[in-house]
């Protein structure tokens, strides 16, 4: 008896809990005061096998709310493949719906407008300046609009900062729907660009890769660059991230597509569907609970 207490006060004292119930689980950090209000169960059996941890104080996973278990392996659900394809086709959008419906401004990626730019310059032409350069200055807003995001709602426990741009982006596309074309085009250009901005300053990965869901170039040289490296190591890893990077062009490809098609038919108004991506992205970035597999016996 004299063992067991001397035992369990020097776990105590060490940081560690250790009891006979749990002999196979050695946690080590319950003792200390950041760990105090996790509470540890071993499994009982019956439904829901294995054994659930949980923050009693706030009532989030102490993983994170963004943050989920896949296989043993810490998953970030910001970086999963569904929500990569939806806000890649989202991107691939309203790409095509900018230049189709909004004068012919990519309102995407950059490069585009900045050549415009410098070519309309060239020729003189200054009131066709202020249209390519108001999306520029807009899309650098947006990457500024983003880290005070980040900064101000990281540690916000109701939802992920990251969930709050995708609400905000599906709220900002909404109103160029009622923005008839021709009179408001630029300013609709502004807004893409803006919202654009922030989607690619907030997603930036799948599945630990970096990816670009907003445009192709970097996807393309990614992908092109994995392909000379699993035909030297032949990793099957490499093979995979060869495939998620083409996947993801893919659905670039998919976005434009139906860009154009719904851009024919609803005008102003398609641009509605990207709303409805975002927002089944917005509902995949549900945490779940962290439940660990169940021990072997």
């Amino acid at each position: 008896m004299m063992y067991h207490t001397a035992l369990l006060d020097f776990s105590i004292q060490r940081g560690y809990l250790f009891t006979p119930l749990r002999s196979k689980y050695l946690l080590k950090g319950c003792g200390t005061q950041a760990n105090r209000n996790t509470a540890s169960r071993p499994p009982t059996g019956g439904k829901g096998t294995g054994w659930r941890i949980r923050q009693r104080s706030k009532g989030k996973s102490p993983f994170g709310l963004n943050q989920r278990m896949k296989h043993g392996k810490h998953i970030q659900v910001s970086e999963s493949f569904l929500l990569c394809a939806l806000l890649t086709m989202t991107g691939g959008f309203l790409d095509v719906y900018t230049y189709i419906t909004r004068g012919h401004v990519f309102a995407n990626a950059q490069t585009g407008n900045v050549v415009l730019l410098g070519l309309n310059l060239a020729e003189g032409n200054i009131k066709e300046v202020a249209f390519y350069l108001f999306p520029i200055i807009a899309f650098a807003l947006g990457i500024l609009f983003t880290e005070w995001i980040r900064a101000k709602f990281k540690e916000y426990d109701l939802l992920h900062w990251r969930q709050i741009v995708v609400f905000f982006e599906a709220l900002l596309l909404f109103f160029p729907a009622f923005m008839t074309s021709g009179m408001w085009d630029t300013a609709v250009n502004i807004l893409v660009s803006f919202v654009c901005a922030v989607q690619v300053e907030s997603f930036r990965k799948v599945n630990g890769h970096s990816v670009a869901t907003t445009m192709c170039t970097g996807n393309l040289r990614s992908a092109t660059e994995q392909i000379f490296h699993y035909v030297r190591t032949r990793n099957p890893d490499t093979r995979k991230t060869i495939l998620s990077y083409y996947e993801i062009v893919v659905f670039f490809t998919l976005g434009a597509t139906l860009g154009a098609a719904l851009s024919a038919l609803f005008a102003e108004k398609a641009i509605l569907f990207c709303c409805l991506f975002l927002i089944i992205a917005f509902s995949s970035m549900q945490p779940d609970s962290f439940t660990p597999p169940a021990p072997r016996k």
